[in-house]
């Protein structure tokens, strides 16, 4: 079973709130270039609340864009994940989040997963 890790709530419902905003004062003044932005604020906000970053399973790690496209996949199988402090590691490689942006249950709930398989292993 997959699991995942999501972005927290509060970047995306912030994006919305403003570009519907922006989309209203737009089309107040009549449609101008300002409602391209907005619905590209939509977008964004949309899939922020969407797709997650992170999913992993036992067998892998992937790492995800805003649009759902595999950017990098890491296999448990081949490599081994390491947490040193707030760092975490494949292979002595490490992997970049953007821990701040992340929900931090979901955050904690995979660092208890990699603890729990590299002591499988």
């Amino acid at each position: 079973m997959k699991k995942k890790i999501r972005y927290k709530k509060t970047l995306p419902i912030i994006c919305l709130t403003f570009s519907v905003a922006i989309m209203f004062v737009s089309i107040m003044q009549g449609y101008n270039k300002n409602l391209v932005s907005g619905i590209i604020g939509i977008i964004l906000g949309a899939l922020f609340l969407v797709n997650p970053m992170v999913e992993y399973s036992e067998n892998e790690v992937r790492i995800k864009n805003l649009i759902g496209i595999t950017l990098k996949r890491y296999l448990l199988d081949q490599g081994k994940i390491d947490i040193n402090g707030d760092e975490i590691y494949y292979n002595g490689e490490k992997i970049k989040l953007w821990k701040q942006g992340l929900n931090q249950e979901d955050l904690q709930e995979f660092i208890r997963f990699v603890t729990l398989v590299s002591t499988k292993k």
